[in-house]
């Protein structure tokens, strides 16, 4: 009986040792889930076969967890490397003008340029930032531009941010240092700060070229030509180290500004002398984010805050002058309102516009 046994097993063996590999996976994928029938019929607990079979699990989970430490150690390697590149400048250099060039080889198939404007990687199709006649709520009340001082940032908070009510703080540059800012100035800053000479201006609007240039150096021209005559210009220091450095020496965040807002880097020069040429129409002070703050540094504006047409049967438009000194707030710019301007008077008029965020 032994020996005839031994004889089967012996059989078997050399059967399957004449077997492909594909079939000696077949094979043995059919004993287990013949073994795995047998124990289910014979009552084994799930538990219970999946304590027996253990140490035939444990070589390969072993396996598993020993490639993903392989994996994580070149990828820690390999993030290391590219730390320790980025310190090296000749090495830095060569990385940055290496993806410059490969972010221009792309546009033509892949325009990445509008990601600078997102507001989230992902979209949640559940959101949607579009007006709705509910919003139209918070403006039904506004009959005037609210003036405040020496104003608490909770107080801001709570009463102005979160109920979405334009207010002017007349005493807005509270704590910054006294300066006397004007044309000539700004203009020895754009042609002798070696940061504001490096990088160019966006979106300039001027009534001098009648133009609006993107992304170009003509504000050095515009300013070469607006001695002697009346002007208008507007324009964006969209570079953040160009932002920076206008910051520091123009203006502050406000003394009454919540921490909860984030202030964004980038702002608006708008700056004028005498009459423009449109002087009949207000200007659009081109923001539109949740919240708009408008600083006057010099001279005075008439200041325009008004509803999206989907409102204009509930809210009405308010006016008031901003004179110096003073700064306008303004939220939900980005669905609700557009905030105009025009200058007023003869003299120099200065004027700062930035935007900023909340929860």
């Amino acid at each position: 009986m032994a020996s005839t046994t031994a004889k089967s097993v012996t059989d078997d063996t050399s059967q399957t040792n004449d077997m492909s590999l594909e079939d000696k996976l077949a094979y043995l994928d059919k004993e287990i889930r013949l073994l795995h029938r047998f124990c289910t019929e014979s009552g084994y607990s799930q538990q219970h076969i999946e304590r027996c079979a253990e140490p035939f699990f444990r070589p390969i989970r072993s396996a598993k967890r020993k490639k993903l430490r392989c994996h994580l150690i070149l990828v820690t390697a390999a993030v290391a490397v590219f730390s320790a590149l980025l310190y090296i400048d000749p090495a830095y250099r060569l990385m940055a003008s290496s993806g410059r060039l490969a972010y221009i080889k792309i546009l033509p198939y892949w325009d990445w340029s509008a990601m600078f404007d997102w507001n989230c990687l992902i979209n949640n199709p559940l959101f949607t930032d579009d007006l709705k006649e509910d919003d139209c709520k918070s403006c039904v009340d506004i009959d005037i531009i609210e003036r405040v001082s020496d104003l608490d940032s909770v107080y801001f908070a709570e009463e102005y941010l979160k109920k979405d009510v334009p207010v002017i703080v007349e005493d807005g540059l509270k704590g910054w240092p006294e300066q006397n800012i004007t044309v000539a100035k700004i203009k020895e800053l754009y042609e002798q700060h070696k940061i504001m000479m490096q990088h160019s201006v966006c979106n300039l609007t001027t009534s001098i070229t009648g133009k609006k240039d993107k992304q170009s150096p003509n504000h050095r021209r515009v300013f070469a030509e607006i001695r002697n005559q009346d002007f208008f210009l507007q324009w964006e220091n969209c570079h953040p180290k160009a932002g920076k450095a206008f910051r520091s020496e123009f203006y502050r965040r406000p003394y009454f500004m919540p921490q909860m807002v984030e202030v964004d880097t980038s702002n608006w020069l708008l700056m004028s002398h005498g009459k423009p040429k449109f002087e009949a129409e207000p200007l659009l002070v081109p923001i539109h984010k949740q919240l708009l703050i408008l600083i006057q540094l010099k001279g005075e504006v008439m200041v325009h805050v008004v509803p999206d047409k989907l409102c204009e049967t509930q809210c009405k438009p308010v006016t008031s002058v901003l004179s110096e000194g003073q700064i306008l707030l303004v939220t939900m710019t980005d669905v609700l309102y557009d905030v105009l301007y025009l200058p007023y008077g003869d003299e120099e008029n200065i004027s700062i516009a930035i935007h900023g965020n909340y929860d």
